[in-house]
């Protein structure tokens, strides 16, 4: 009998001793991960502010108050806040939101240079990491549409990408087009500050050597 209360007693110090362990080991997960979250807190940079100006919404015809929602609409992974101000449209980005919106920009022109070189196996779009040139190589058969389509919406993306990793507002686009039959200029421009022209005249003249030749020769 004494035994088996001896036994039992100390079956349950252990439980009990075994419960301890288990709470203070709780106790400094709970501490080691406020203090770990603390410290990323204090580690991490605060958010910045980017302005987009009113200039760069005139360029591309974009409502101001249309893409605030949209940037609402992607959530906390694009953006801190966001709001339309008398200059412009005014985001507060952390580094990894700024990264997100960057990435979301590049995806859409992906997907605009992945359609306008699928019209054509001789098509290329061509663009650069720092968001200032733009070369396309097509030829007078693109529809019009999706000349403009593409045209302006890398334009719009690179000049939006190039603010936000450079937090300025002033931004330029060096736009060039050539036949991609004969590697002649059609037309070039820097946009937004130069508007990029070209017609029947242009086109035919980027074939002009070409066809001489063939004259000559024949």
């Amino acid at each position: 009998m004494i035994k088996d209360i001896v036994e039992s007693g100390w079956l349950l110090f252990l439980v009990a001793l075994l419960a301890l362990e288990v709470a203070t080991m709780e106790i400094y997960i709970a501490t080691y991960t406020k203090r770990r979250d603390e410290d990323m807190e204090r580690s991490s940079p605060p958010p910045e502010t980017y302005v987009i100006p009113n200039s760069y919404f005139a360029f591309t015809g974009l409502d101001i108050s249309e893409v605030v929602e949209s940037c609402l609409e992607l959530g906390d992974d694009y953006c801190t806040s966001v709001q339309e101000t008398p200059d412009g449209m005014q985001l507060v980005l952390t580094a990894e939101q700024l990264d997100n919106q960057i990435q979301h920009n590049d995806d859409f022109v992906d997907g605009l240079a992945k359609v306008f070189e699928s019209s054509n196996s001789q098509y290329q779009c061509i663009g650069d990491e720092y968001y200032q040139t733009l070369t396309l190589y097509f030829d007078e058969n693109l529809s019009s549409v999706t000349q403009d389509e593409t045209i302006l919406g890398i334009v719009s993306s690179y000049g939006m990408n190039y603010m936000l990793q450079n937090k300025t507002t002033d931004w330029n686009v060096k736009v060039e087009i050539f036949n991609c039959h004969t590697g002649k200029l059609v037309a070039s421009a820097n946009m937004p500050d130069e508007e990029i022209t070209y017609g029947a005249k242009e086109w035919q003249k980027s074939y002009w050597n070409q066809r001489r030749k063939r004259t000559l020769t024949e």
